[in-house]
């Protein structure tokens, strides 16, 4: 098997971040993975939870001879992993079906698809597999050729909608992070709305081969803004205009899915865009479905790696390499920050520094397959001075004989598809504020058997705008919610670190409350003698380091009840009582 990795190499390559799903006695799992070059693939596998002992796994990349392989011009030489269901699964238990939905195909996303041409299966799609086998029973794939890390981050949801006529449907409601809000029929996999290839730019870095169409629902609209161009720059204020202007003259813009670059790209939606892992919510008496979309953009530049060509590499330059491959998407190309911190100019010692890496630390995960001697490398060049390590700049890369390689021993990689790291960060004003016009965050509520959206509104706003007057902006948010036969939605998710009720018949603000921190999780209701109560976790963790808001980690669970007096109301009448 050419993507089955064995045990000793996965060992510190796989991880849960959901928790897996049960279907008699059948365990089932994903294999959340890094989504670099020397990662393995993200295959569904199930145990049986008496015995431990393997019963199937279906490979979300596929075996040579298995349908899908022909979606992807594999090279002989580079490692295939990713498409993993990091998200979660939803099992349907009169079916015996387990549903689950996919990222990106690797090696190496943000770009770097030109040793992976073709559409990718059963990369970004959503799969319905028999619980008890793991056989396929129909697959929809939402994007092709997966160049912007817009993975699936959300489990597939389960509903039940009836129609006018009164017949009831089952069927699997998709989001995602390209904002587009997808409705399969349960048994067959056919779209209860149209859906066409809509073709998108191809124009491309050198080496890319950017897929020519994109899946597009014609019912509901798309949830967020599917383009970017001068008229959408941010209009706050004078000087937030201006100065994302300044930086917009220097970058491509366009529609969805215009390819990454090496001048840098405005992607919109954005890398957090659309509907984060906290997933919509369904309110069965309804057919309605809730929610809860970032509507922002990202800049994704690419920047070439060095070939290897590329003179005798010093040691500084080997570190350098390290990093390019396991650090810069989120630290930026040259350590000067993105999603994640920058990493310029460093207080730490050796030794902590090789503790956080191989540890963790808030948001970062632990990276704890590196050899000694690759730790070395990556510490000295993280100390090292900007600019220290040469410049890749001028590197033709349209030259026929240049080559990339990689790793060591099964990891090991080589190819002559030029090969980039991808520097990733949010596009914002010079006050850090989003450089689209708001609202940046929202909550919608859509008919699901219709396909109408019924009602958006902006979802969060940001104190710091708030005292000049400037409302109702939307936040970024990571998150789910709750939806109460009372007539609520609740939510937190918002990186301004409120809690939040809405009438769920029309998107009203009823309540709100300030927690520590942001409450980046899904709120849980639950009653216990016949009193009603609502919870959610905020620890603030994953927030973007230099948000307007960012602030210290939480560490509190906030539970929220009505009084005891007023018990014989349901939760959806009156204020909450903390």
């Amino acid at each position: 098997e050419t993507h089955t990795w064995p045990a000793e190499y996965v060992r510190g390559k796989i991880s849960n971040n959901s928790p897996p799903v049960t279907y008699k006695n059948f365990l089932i799992v994903d294999f959340n993975v890094f989504e670099n070059r020397e990662e393995p693939p993200g295959h569904i596998q199930a145990f049986d939870t008496l015995t431990g002992e393997f019963k199937w796994r279906f490979h979300t990349v596929p075996e040579k001879g298995q349908p899908g392989y022909e979606t992807t011009e594999f090279e002989d030489n580079m490692n295939y992993g990713g498409a993993n269901s990091w998200g979660g699964f939803a099992v349907d238990e009169e079916r015996g079906w387990v549903f689950g939905a996919t990222g990106a195909m690797t090696g190496g996303i943000h770009g770097n698809g030109g040793s992976r041409p073709g559409k990718n299966l059963y990369a970004n799609s959503v799969i319905a597999l028999d619980a008890t086998t793991g056989e396929l029973q129909w697959y929809f794939q939402t994007m092709h050729h997966d160049i912007w890390d817009y993975d699936i981050a959300a489990a597939p949801m389960l509903a039940t909608i009836a129609h006018d006529d009164g017949t009831e449907q089952d069927v699997v409601v998709q989001t995602g992070k390209q904002g587009k809000f997808f409705v399969f029929d349960r048994e067959t996999g056919e779209s209860l709305f149209p859906i066409v290839e809509k073709p998108v730019p191809t124009e491309a870095a050198p080496g890319e081969r950017a897929y020519p169409t994109q899946p597009w629902p014609l019912k509901p609209d798309p949830l967020v803004r599917t383009s970017f161009y001068e008229s959408d720059l941010t209009d706050i204020s004078p000087e937030s205009h201006a100065s994302a202007l300044e930086k917009f003259k220097k970058l491509k813009a366009g529609p969805m899915y215009t390819p990454p670059s090496i001048e840098g790209t405005i992607v919109q939606p954005g890398i957090h865009g659309g509907n984060e892992w906290g997933g919509p919510a369904f309110d069965p008496e309804t057919n309605i479905s809730y929610v809860n979309v970032n509507d922002f953009p990202f800049i994704l530049t690419l920047v070439p790696m060095p070939p290897d060509q590329f003179a005798d590499m010093s040691e500084l330059q080997r570190g350098k390499t390290i990093y390019a491959g396991q650090c810069a998407a989120c630290h930026g190309a040259e350590r000067q920050g993105g999603t994640g911190m920058p990493l310029l100019e460093l207080a730490y010692t050796d030794d902590e520094l090789q503790t956080i890496i191989t540890q963790g630390r808030n948001a970062m995960p632990a990276f704890q397959y590196f050899k000694d001697d690759q730790l070395d490398l990556l510490v000295g060049y993280l100390k090292s001075e900007p600019g220290e390590a040469e410049s890749t700049a001028d590197i033709d890369l349209t030259d026929e004989t240049l080559t990339w390689s990689g790793g060591e021993g099964m990891t090991a990689w080589s190819t002559s598809t030029p090969q980039y790291v991808a520097a990733l960060d949010y596009f914002t004003d010079h006050l850090g504020y989003h450089g689209i016009k708001p609202p940046w965050g929202k909550l919608l509520a859509i008919d699901v058997a219709k396909g109408d959206i019924l009602w958006s509104i902006p979802l969060g706003e940001y104190p710091g705008l708030v005292e000049k007057g400037i409302r109702n902006t939307g936040a970024e948010n990571f998150g789910g919610m709750a939806v109460t036969a009372g007539g609520l939605i609740f939510i937190g998710a918002t990186e301004d670190g409120m809690f939040r009720a809405f009438d769920k018949t029309n998107g009203e603000l009823l309540w709100e409350f300030q927690m520590d921190a942001p409450g980046f999780s899904s709120p849980s209701t639950y009653e216990i003698d016949g009193r009603q109560y609502v919870a959610i976790v905020a620890g603030g963790g994953g927030a973007r380091y230099r948000s307007p808001v960012t602030g210290p980690l939480g560490r509190r669970l906030h539970v929220f009840a009505l009084p005891e007096s007023r018990l014989q109301n349901s939760l959806g009448g009156g204020a909450l009582g903390n």
